[in-house]
């Protein structure tokens, strides 16, 4: 039989001020042989997690929150936690399972300097998660992820510099470093907890690690009014490329998008 697979989630938004606003949600992906949508992940006040857990199924169900927060003038703090499996439990050896979550944690900062902005990001997911047992209930359709666009096994460093000319044209400096681990989200589900007795550790990132530093500038903004350009140049240096150790390459690249926008008035009387 065909698996059906179906996506639900629900958000509650509080924005407590101007300055701060609170999120938090949930969601859950799940389906099966000829299964049909469940009414209860069609409650938007209900919550996932327990209804999946009374039915008795093994649907795969995540957990967040995010923020932002506005502590003055110019400044933007932001973050996010999802949660996709957490153990709270020490008493069986399927306990051992390594947590599965990822977060963010970023900030911006207009006007260091005038016409300057600075920002600073960093982003973390584990190995395994947006991955489940079940193949139908990974974090994917048609191939493509639905979490986050790296995966997971992964973190990231990125830090950038902006130059304003004006409010339509801006220059840029990135630096950045990410960390890619052997994990995949449609990787096959693996328990090595399960192959030992007692306390079970994994590292971060897994495996053979990937490691590319990367250094660009970059420019975007509108010229002659009706040319979108987005463009920039730089090098990134990669350590142990597709997981191989000792593989190392430095490799320049070059990045260029061109759009046009035109536009007319005329009447129709």
């Amino acid at each position: 039989q065909f698996e059906n697979r179906y996506f639900a989630a629900h958000r509650l938004d509080i924005h407590l001020s101007d300055r701060l606003r609170l999120g938090f949600f949930e969601s859950a992906i799940f389906g099966g042989p000829g299964r049909q949508v469940e009414l209860y992940y069609l409650n938007p006040i209900l919550f996932y997690h327990a209804s999946q857990l009374n039915d008795g199924v093994d649907d795969n169900t995540f957990l967040g929150f995010d923020f932002s927060l506005k502590p003055g003038r110019g400044i933007k703090l932001y973050g996010q936690v999802v949660v996709d499996d957490f153990q709270i439990d020490d008493k069986v050896q399927s306990d051992q399972e390594p947590n599965e979550v990822a977060l963010l944690a970023g900030g911006y900062a207009a006007d260091v300097v005038v016409g300057c902005d600075v920002q600073a990001e960093y982003t973390r997911v584990t190995n395994r998660t947006f991955n489940q047992s079940n193949p139908r209930n990974r974090y994917t359709f048609k191939g493509e992820l639905i979490g986050s666009a790296d995966g997971n096994d992964y973190d990231f460093l990125d830090l950038r510099l902006f130059r304003w000319f004006s409010p339509e044209m801006r220059a840029g400096l990135q630096l950045s470093h990410r960390r890619q681990g052997e994990g995949r989200v449609t990787a096959d589900w693996d328990t090595p907890w399960m192959d030992i007795e007692g306390e079970y550790d994994e590292p971060f990132p897994t495996g053979v690690v990937e490691k590319t530093t990367t250094v660009a500038a970059g420019f975007t903004g509108f010229l002659l009014d009706h040319l979108f350009v987005d463009a920039s140049f730089g090098v990134d240096w990669v350590r142990n490329r597709a997981h191989v150790g000792g593989s190392d390459q430095t490799a320049p690249f070059v990045y260029l998008r061109l759009s046009s926008f035109m536009s007319s008035v005329f009447s129709v009387e």
